[in-house]
């Protein structure tokens, strides 16, 4: 199982600052950057029958995040959430959708 705590904090161009925090919560404009091309490459490294867990906020987009994940062919649910400051923090459980011969 493999298991992601991307950078998920919405971020426009003029909040960036050079500061090591910060890479690690700046997601992009929309929380995602780094959620698309981390779903755009997960089916060609997951095992047979490997899961993946995905940390996100409520910031970030979940419907929109569910939605890039199905595009990708994986089926989502959700393994946990708890409420913070402001926000929502949900782990979704990805598997592989099953592929009719």
């Amino acid at each position: 199982m493999a298991f992601f705590n991307p950078p998920y904090l919405p971020t426009a161009p003029a909040e960036r600052l050079d500061d090591w925090l910060e890479y690690a919560l700046d997601g992009g404009p929309d929380g995602r950057d780094t959620i698309v091309r981390f779903l755009e490459e997960l089916d060609g490294v997951l095992a047979p029958g490997g899961r993946a867990l995905l940390l996100v906020s409520s910031l970030t987009g979940v419907d929109e995040v569910c939605a890039l994940a199905d595009g990708e062919g994986f089926a989502v649910s959700v393994s946990g959430e708890a409420a913070t400051e402001g926000e929502r923090l949900l782990v979704l459980l990805l598997m592989r959708k099953r592929r009719d011969d």
